[in-house]
């Protein structure tokens, strides 16, 4: 539980959970970026303390950016 925890904070800055049906189809292609990206870092043999907020942060906000190429290229 603490893994979605955490990948929500770095979705909406809200550590708790998350009511997926209500996201926009964006929101959810940010979520299971961040999702990949935790499993990677978790199969990098990453600690818990190494993968909070920075590391998710930097995730998101090159999600974000991805997202915003996707939009301006669709």
């Amino acid at each position: 539980m603490n893994e979605a925890r955490l990948i929500n904070w770095a979705l909406n800055g809200e550590f708790k959970g998350l009511d997926r049906d209500s996201l926009s189809y964006e929101d959810l292609d940010l979520l299971a970026s961040l999702e990949v990206q935790d499993l990677i870092l978790i199969a990098s043999k990453c600690t818990y303390e190494e993968r909070i907020p920075n590391r998710l942060r930097t995730s998101l906000l090159k999600a974000s950016r991805m997202q915003a190429w996707r939009l301006k290229h669709e």
